[in-house]
């Protein structure tokens, strides 16, 4: 056996672990939204949801139910415009939308599955501003007792 052929099978067995670990629960409020279980880990170890919902319109809604920049805020980052900057253009490099109103993270399209992907980079990616926090070793701490996050440039 080749090594491709190994790498195939590799590849095959992790899409099916990904398959028996995405758990879908529908809410009983609203017929047209679900909940996806990832087996995703952000940065603090815990997995991660992802609420689909779909629109009249024919658009699907993938979100993180504002769940990501609550992990950020329970582990001391403050979300001031600085830190909400950094987060924007990190959801953004995915094609992810950050909705500032309500903190929820984002991506509007036909349902497929890089729209899917998008967002749990862009989750995933952004919670690891909690390492950053984390490398920053008594850095600079605001008025508020806060670490400063050093910046992603």
């Amino acid at each position: 056996m080749t090594s491709y052929d190994q790498a195939r099978i590799l590849v095959g067995q992790y899409l099916d672990w990904q398959t028996k670990n995405l758990n879908v629960n529908v809410q009983e409020d609203k017929e047209s939204r679900v909940i996806i279980e990832t087996p995703f880990a952000r940065a603090d170890g815990h997995a991660f949801d992802i609420e689909v919902c779909f629109l009249d319109d024919g658009i699907v809604r993938f979100t993180d139910i504002g769940d990501t920049l609550d992990e950020l805020w329970m582990q001391g980052i403050t979300l001031r415009p600085p830190i909400i900057d950094q987060i924007d253009r990190i959801a953004r490099r995915f094609r992810v939308k950050l909705s500032v109103d309500d903190y929820v993270l984002r991506n509007d399209g036909d349902g497929g599955a890089r729209q899917f992907q998008d967002l749990v980079s862009a989750i995933l990616a952004i919670s690891a501003l909690i390492d950053r926090r984390r490398e920053a070793v008594q850095g600079e701490v605001d008025s508020s007792g806060n670490t400063e996050i050093p910046s992603l440039g």
